[in-house]
């Protein structure tokens, strides 16, 4: 079995047609128990230290910065149609091919693609470290980014991360971001309306 393959066997087990609608839940019940329901009082005559500011919002695109890590050669594309065959093993549909965007911000070769997988569509990145270590920097480069966007979750296992959010939108978005046998990190959000 493909290395993506397993590892998208192993670390996600739940449909998200069962867990983004119990997120859903969990994050009213939360809203709800600590009070963040009420409006905000509005001042009639705002003094200058009550103005609020403008605050930048983050994407969900990660930089193309490279950092002090030892770049990875840029795999082939047999490499790569090789990870996207693992994926579709477990039932995925390339919806956007994956494409090469450049280099993550470890330096590390990344490209972007969408996946289907039961109704729902995935955005995917890939990225090939060179090594065990390298994959680690970039699994935490990942959740950074993720933890940055709202994300909240946590580890469950040395090599996945998996977090998620309701926007204000009430949209659920799941993050799921692991390492596979062969060094590939993997990042995927989903996003239910």
């Amino acid at each position: 079995m493909n290395p993506i393959a397993r590892m998208m066997k192993r670390y996600i087990k739940t449909p998200l047609k069962y867990a983004l609608p119990l997120l859903f839940i969990g994050a009213l019940v939360l809203v709800s128990i600590s009070g963040c329901t009420s409006p905000a009082t509005i001042s009639p005559s705002p003094s200058a230290s009550s103005v609020p500011t403008a605050t930048p919002i983050a994407t969900a695109t990660p930089t193309s910065t490279p950092s002090a890590a030892t770049p990875t050669a840029r795999p082939t594309d047999s490499e790569v149609a090789a990870a996207v065959s693992g994926m579709e093993a477990q039932g995925y549909t390339v919806v956007t091919p994956f494409t090469y965007q450049g280099n993550f911000t470890t330096g590390d070769p990344m490209y972007t693609g969408t996946l289907a997988k039961n109704g729902y569509n995935e955005d995917t990145t890939l990225v090939k470290a060179a090594s065990q270590s390298d994959a680690q920097t970039d699994l935490q480069a990942f959740v950074t980014t993720a933890q940055a966007l709202g994300f909240t979750g946590s580890y469950t296992s040395s090599t996945a991360w998996s977090g998620a959010q309701i926007t204000s939108s009430g949209t659920a978005m799941a993050y799921n971001i692991g390492i596979t046998d062969s060094n590939w990190v993997m990042s995927m959000v989903t996003s239910q309306s």
